[in-house]
């Protein structure tokens, strides 16, 4: 793997421990937030639910398939596509939380933005490396 491959798999690896950890922190009722306070309300919050489960919780299960998925897609260009789809759908859907914090909940969860900013990190970058590929196809 080259350098930038590890920093992008070490990222996903970042969000999955951070996912995981805000779900073990709610499930111990002692919510976790990097800075301020404002966490709680935004993971106990109505919209702190998703296809039935803790947002953390899918968040952990997403980021832990991310990155199998990244080890499979990195060397193949037809492979990294569909990596980079999922890429984009988990940017997406951090758009989406970030506009909920902002605009309906009206509190900011400093982790979960972390989080967010992360994903769409991880989007550009992976963009970035899958226009890279395409040079080599």
């Amino acid at each position: 793997m080259k350098p930038s491959q590890i920093y992008l798999a070490a990222l996903i690896i970042i969000e999955l421990v951070l996912s995981f950890y805000i779900y073990y922190s709610i499930s111990t009722h002692m919510p976790f937030c990097i800075i301020g306070k404002g966490c709680d309300a935004v993971q106990n919050s109505y919209y702190g639910n998703i296809f039935g489960m803790q947002v953390s919780l899918f968040g952990t299960i997403a980021f832990a398939l991310l990155f199998i998925l990244y080890l499979y897609a990195y060397k193949s260009y037809k492979r990294y596509r569909f990596f980079l789809a999922c890429t984009s759908i988990g940017a997406l859907f951090s758009l989406y939380f970030l506009y909920l914090q902002i605009s309906i909940i009206k509190s900011i969860c400093s982790s979960c933005v972390i989080i967010d900013g992360l994903m769409i990190f991880i989007f550009v970058w992976s963009l970035k490396e899958f226009l890279k590929l395409r040079k080599y196809y």
